[in-house]
């Protein structure tokens, strides 16, 4: 009877001492947890030397030594339970810190922990309680009734336009199956809580299921699509995702996934940057997501970066490599320079891109040297070749200096980066393409006239139109043999595509069309001359 009363009280006592130290757990960090941790230590030891004291007075009294053994294991089986407990409590917040290098957790977030480590759930979604759809051996979950098969259907058509060509991106082959999680109006997206902000989307490596929000944005479904292959082409060489930087994972993904998209860089408003080894693992990645820092722009830039100075096969090669050896001496191997170095050389470019901006600025606005300002901007292309305000600026100062070829180059790259949403920026883009055809081609110059009104907003209509009809007339002045009447008439009127011509573009296209309709002897070509004669007197004045 007696053991049985004292099973009974060591239990009892080792449920409450245990309970009291998680709850004063709850409100502890690492630090003092640990001081709370010794604390108990001392009281445990305390109590186990009670215990042998007893002993040693006891003697024969086996009531007092059956007392005191269990005084002795209650005290060392608490002290194993505050072990574990302390060493969950830091766990917590090294988990914490890894995924948003968070240092403070509430009671209530540590609650959430422990519930989910007891039941087993991560706080996603039950993929059991979704309705499921497969097209094409593609796996759609969405909530229970919806069914949205357009979308579903739109997203089958980008996996299978876009897998071959992210496969040789890649430098991999995989046909690892794939699932998407749609949110709709039933449910929402989950907020990512490093920037109190819904997800655009995400990609679970453990089931392989990207999540997604509705309506369908094609950036982001590329984006995770590349996660996918690339985290499953990882996996079949025998890498583990954790030894794949963030940023180089991320850098690709965003880079893939935007490659036709300008790069947002506002050389008056430059944003900050974190060093790469801050942005690794999780913790800092989710820790650099908010103002002033842009850890996708920034690690797409530098992917960018690579590629335009090695080559378009540099990620294969890099990911190649990997299976054999870290990222780092990989990216050495390939390179030929240690990521530091490369990374304190992308740094360097993109510190110096406003003053290089404000300095071709100068020359080309101020002492009118379009030649020197041409090579400044083609240096920062060097750095940022995306960026559609650079190729604009370059095929402009191209066409300023007569190479048509290069202007044409340059002007299409402006137009790839163009946002389509962007009615705006679309119809200046064809206007600019028009005014360059004016040198090179005037049938396709209407074409570009004609795509500028079409895709024109209200207001720009009035101005796209006007350009269509001046290069429409030019065109059927040309068929009508008389082209040098249609060039004079554009140059000499007011309000015109060519009002925004400098004076040395507007000489350059006199030479041009005369060389090009030499068999027009009319009055226009002495009249075109005599015009010529007065852009370059001009010309001469602004030097």
């Amino acid at each position: 009877m007696h053991i049985v009363k004292n099973i009974i009280l060591s239990f009892l006592s080792l449920v409450l001492l245990t309970a009291g130290f998680a709850v004063l757990l709850l409100y502890l960090d690492v630090g003092q947890s640990l001081i709370a941790w010794l604390g108990a230590s001392v009281f445990v030891i305390a109590g186990i030397v009670l215990a042998i004291v007893w002993i040693a007075k006891a003697k024969d009294s086996k009531k007092k030594i059956t007392n005191a053994v269990f005084l002795i294991a209650s005290s060392i089986l608490f002290w194993i339970f505050t072990l574990f407990l302390f060493g969950t409590n830091f766990l917590l917040y090294d988990v914490e810190y890894d995924m948003t290098e968070a240092t403070e957790l509430t009671p209530e977030e540590k609650l959430t922990y422990y519930r989910r480590l007891i039941t087993g759930e991560d706080g996603s979604i039950d993929l059991a309680t979704l309705d499921s759809k497969e097209i094409n051996g593609i796996t759609f979950y969405f909530a229970p009734g919806s069914e949205p098969l357009e979308e579903m259907e739109q997203l089958v058509d980008l996996v299978e336009t876009n897998h071959p060509q992210l496969e040789r991106e890649l430098g991999g082959e995989t046909d690892a199956p794939v699932s998407f999680v749609l949110y709709g109006e039933e449910f929402d997206m989950p907020i990512r809580e490093t920037i109190e902000e819904e997800y655009s989307g995400f990609y679970k490596e453990h089931d392989q299921t990207i999540h997604l929000p509705l309506p369908i944005d094609e950036v982001a479904v590329i984006h995770e699509y590349t996660h996918h292959l690339f985290y499953s082409i990882a996996e079949e060489r025998g890498m583990y995702s954790s030894e794949i930087p963030v940023w180089f994972a991320e850098g690709v993904a965003t880079y893939l996934s935007e490659k036709d998209q300008a790069l947002p860089f506002d050389p008056d408003y430059p944003i900050k940057y974190a060093a790469f080894e801050k942005l690794e693992h999780p913790g800092g990645w989710e820790n650099h997501l908010s103002d002033p820092y842009s850890p996708y722009t920034q690690s797409r830039a530098f992917v960018e970066f690579l590629v335009n100075g090695k080559g378009e096969d540099i990620l294969p090669r890099i990911f190649a490599e990997m299976e054999h050896s870290t990222f780092e001496s990989s990216f050495k191997k390939v390179t030929g320079k240690i990521l530091e170095n490369y990374e304190a050389e992308f740094f360097a470019g993109f510190e110096q891109l406003s003053d290089l901006w404000k300095r071709a600025d100068l020359l080309e606005y101020q002492h009118g040297k379009p030649e020197e300002a041409l090579k400044i901007f083609l240096e920062i292309a060097e750095t940022a070749p995306n960026l559609e305000t650079v190729n604009h600026r370059i095929a402009s100062l191209y066409r300023e200096i007569g190479d048509y070829d290069n202007t044409n180059l340059y002007r299409q790259n402006e137009l790839r980066l163009v946002n389509p949403e962007s009615m705006t920026g679309l119809s200046n883009s064809y206007s600019y393409i028009t005014q360059d055809l004016l040198f090179t081609d005037v049938s396709e110059a209407v074409k570009y006239a004609k795509m500028g009104v079409d895709s024109a907003g209200e207001w720009e209509r009035a101005w796209s139109e006007k350009i269509f009809a001046e290069v429409s007339e030019l065109a059927n002045q040309v068929e009508n043999g008389q082209p040098l009447k249609g060039y004079r008439g554009l140059l000499k009127g007011e309000d015109t595509i060519t009002t925004l011509f400098s004076p040395r573009e507007k000489a350059n296209l006199i030479d041009t069309v005369l060389a090009r309709y030499p068999e027009d002897l009319s009055a226009n070509r002495t009249a075109l001359i005599e015009l010529k004669e007065q852009f370059e007197a001009e010309l001469a004045d602004q030097q």
